[in-house]
């Protein structure tokens, strides 16, 4: 049994799918998400049977053995050495977005050869492998995640705010 609720009756809305998120809206979905993330960990460190037992049930499908995915390196590979334009922007799947995003940061603030640019490109050289080690259940770092993180599964509330004109 399937039990829905009609969030919009109690004040939830949905920001555009089309615009997205502006930057208060972003570091929100972020910390909320970081706030999952957490609970999982502190879970999996307090209690780990019951951990365990939560996510036997669950799996990691972009990166597991089970679901072999070179996604994240194609795209990768596809954006190196390119310049992003706007053509290129729109053909990009939402992974190629924020990963040539992250790609463009580290290329404007880390010169090549300093520390921070090695380890991202040694990590980026075998990502998939990297990321396997990462999300596998058997990872110290294993912990529950969304799933399917994008504007439409994201409903917000807004405090009401009243305002009172006062006239002299």
């Amino acid at each position: 049994m399937i039990v829905m609720e009609d969030l919009k009756a109690r004040g939830f809305v949905m920001k555009n799918r089309v615009i997205g998120f502006d930057q208060a809206h972003s570091r929100f979905v972020l910390k909320e998400i970081a706030r999952i993330h957490a609970t999982s960990l502190a879970l999996q460190r307090d209690d780990p049977k019951l951990h365990d037992s939560l996510i036997a049930g669950l799996s990691e499908v972009v990166f597991s053995q089970d679901h072999p995915s070179n996604h994240m390196q194609n795209c990768i590979k596809k954006f190196r050495g390119k310049k992003t334009h706007k053509a290129f922007m729109r053909r990009m799947t939402q992974y190629d977005f924020i990963f040539s995003m992250f790609l463009v940061f580290i290329d404007t603030q880390y010169p090549l050869g300093s520390p921070i640019r090695n380890k991202v490109e040694a990590f980026l050289g075998d990502y998939n492998n990297n990321m396997k080690k990462i999300v596998g259940k058997n990872s110290q770092l294993c912990c529950i995640t969304h799933g399917d993180l994008w504007v439409n599964n994201m409903l917000f509330k807004y405090k009401v705010v009243r305002q009172i004109f006062v006239g002299f």
